[in-house]
């Protein structure tokens, strides 16, 4: 039985202190000042170089810590410019910069171009207000947005107009700069590129907000803030800290965590996101001295319906959400003009996809308007699905309607191995279907375990560790099985408990564990089946730690449950094994031990046989 022991945290100081108070405890009773008096000096006057060393290397970097004001620091304001120029590797338009745009106080933002875009060849863009019709602005000049703002914004119509541009030599800058060093590194001397200081030696992390106003090639700063964390040498201290705090036999690789002055060589900005620039908007600039022009959207043409469609077709489906885009499209898609078979290939065509979904707004917007395309949809799409995206809106129609409940009945089931969001909808889908259609979910429960069922992903077992995270679809499906099935129910739970390595096999048990007496006892043959399986411990997890009590633990909870006791189960893992021999087939060693477990149970941490 293998011991499982629980690293314990301790801070460089305690740990020194504690292993400091333990030599002179040791010197003192065992009378080694004496005999090792030399040694204790020089390790005494190493320590005591050591910390002066370190001294000497963290002044500068504590007085320049200590110097740095925790608040934003503000020398003048100036009325809001109509030109704002954000400079540096983490500068971005965030929420208050677009809202300043759309009123009209800010006319234009020049900020660095985004990576992997057609404006990446340029030193600066050009940022602009931009109208489009609803859902149909480019992705590439959309992603320009702040993620957190795109999608509104998308939706509203807005489509910033963006161009190539170099960086002004005059006007007002606010200056985003950043450096942070993971704990595995060594700490990295900077040298900002935009920002007017440079902090003393290697920093962990850095980071800094400048305003700043160029005129005629002179340079003045507004206002900043910043935010300074610096390492010093490993002084006389038994390890390091670091984020997280130090684990006592694993050091860090780096310096980040190290020096005894390490507390003291950090300071600044104490506020948790020092790149929001609320704080430039409010304290910085004042009121506009020009006249407010508010952008107006302009009177866009609606989108034809082959626009629409295109629309739709051409969005991102890592970044973009179709229910935002659906809204001021929907009267063109639904027109008359637009047959049944264009709105179902349209649904279709996200099922093909790469990876493969299901677009439960579409489907409902359908459902309601249209529904012979809604109905239609089922038989066209041919293939697993990878996602359902918004699947309340199908299950809400499912439970409305009973044409749709029996035509999307098969859809849905098949669809419960891809990924739903949120995947708690699969559970309650399946209460919905049984409840419904008992006969139907009957009929189909009992192929959940075969090879291309439901459990089953692009032909690999792909339900795995989800039983160990109590999977809301499978408790769903063994609870509606049992009370709804007959001897389906304890059918399918046998099918599951042999499915799988061993693993999988013992989270399975819990499954089998909430229903009656009466089911344990039904497919307690499938559970000892396990327990004289050997191929059911093979997998991965078992040749690095040995999960042998566990799997049988597992086991004997439910074989408990049905009538058997711990002694009846060893009996008859003696009897199978003294079959084996008397065949001259070798017993496999995981059943050799079982047994061994079971004769002395007590030892071997077998909690399931403790009230015996």
């Amino acid at each position: 039985m293998y011991i499982i022991i629980f690293p314990f945290i301790f801070h460089p100081f305690i740990l020194t202190a504690v292993l400091a108070v333990i030599v002179i405890w040791a010197c003192v009773k065992y009378n080694l000042w004496r005999r090792y008096k030399r040694l204790f000096v020089i390790g005494l006057a190493v320590a005591i170089v050591a910390l002066a060393f370190d001294t000497m290397r963290a002044l500068e970097r504590i007085k320049y810590a200590h110097n740095l004001p925790t608040e934003p620091v503000v020398h003048k304001t100036v009325p809001l410019p109509a030109r704002l120029i954000l400079v540096g590797n983490s500068a971005k338009c965030e929420k208050q910069c677009h809202e300043m745009l759309l009123s009209g106080e800010l006319e234009e933002v020049i900020l660095p171009p985004p990576r992997r875009s057609r404006w990446s060849g340029f030193p600066a863009i050009r940022y602009r207000v931009g109208w489009s019709v609803p859902g149909a602005c480019p992705q590439d000049r959309l992603r320009v947005a702040h993620m957190t703002s795109r999608q509104s914004l998308s939706s509203k119509g807005f489509c910033p107009e963006i161009e190539g541009t170099e960086i002004p030599v005059e006007g007002i800058f606010v200056v985003h700069e950043s450096l942070g060093v993971q704990a595995k590194k060594r700490a990295r001397y900077i040298q900002p590129k935009y920002s007017g200081e440079t902090p003393p030696g290697p920093v962990i992390k850095y980071t800094a907000m400048e305003v700043q106003e160029r005129q005629s090639g002179e340079t003045s700063v507004l206002a900043y803030e910043r935010r300074y964390v610096a390492p010093s040498h490993l002084g006389p201290l038994i390890g390091c800290w670091n984020r997280p705090a130090n684990v006592i036999w694993i050091m860090p690789g780096g310096d980040t965590g190290c020096g005894l002055w390490r507390l003291m060589t950090g300071g600044g900005s104490r506020r948790p996101h020092q790149w929001n620039m609320k704080w430039v908007f409010s304290d910085v600039f004042g009121a506009t001295d020009r006249k407010i022009i508010k952008p107006a959207p302009r009177n866009l043409e609606a989108p034809s319906p082959s626009d629409a469609i295109r629309i739709l077709k051409s969005l991102d489906y890592d970044v973009d959400d179709v229910s935002t885009h659906l809204p001021p499209l929907k009267d063109t898609l639904l027109g008359p003009s637009v047959s049944d078979d264009t709105l179902v290939d349209l649904v279709v065509h996200f099922s093909q996809l790469k990876r493969g979904r299901l677009e439960g707004s579409l489907i409902a917007l359908l459902a309601d308007s249209r529904p012979s395309a809604a109905l239609a949809v089922p038989a066209a799409i041919d293939g697993s699905l990878e996602y359902v995206v918004d699947p309340s809106s199908i299950i809400e129609r499912i439970r409305r309607d009973a044409t749709f409940r029996t035509t999307y009945a098969d859809l849905m089931f098949k669809a419960l191995s891809a990924v739903w969001h949120p995947r708690e909808s699969k559970a309650a889908f399946i209460k919905l279907i049984a409840k419904e259609q008992p006969d139907w979910f009957c009929k189909n429960v009992d192929q959940v375990p075969d090879t291309g069922g439901i459990l089953y992903h692009n032909g690999k077992l792909a339900f795995g560790w989800t039983i160990s995270r109590t999977s809301p679809m499978l408790y769903a499906l063994a609870d509606e099985a049992v009370a709804r099935c007959g001897e389906a129910g304890p059918a399918l739970l046998g099918k599951l408990l042999r499915l799988g390595e061993g693993t999988v096999r013992e989270h399975a048990i819990r499954l089998v564990l909430r229903q009656p007496d009466r089911v344990s006892a039904q497919v307690s043959d499938h559970a000892f089946a396990n327990l004289v399986d050997d191929g059911s411990m093979q997998g991965r997890v078992f040749e690095k730690v040995s999960r042998n009590q566990f799997f049988l633990n597992a086991h004997l909870r439910l074989l408990r449950k049905a009538g058997q006791t711990c002694a009846e189960v060893l009996e008859r893992l003696q009897s199978f094994a003294g079959e084996q021999r008397r065949k001259g087939q070798p017993v496999a060693e995981q059943i050799q031990e079982r047994i061994e477990f079971l004769r002395q149970p007590t030892q071997f941490g077998l909690w399931a046989c403790n009230d015996e």
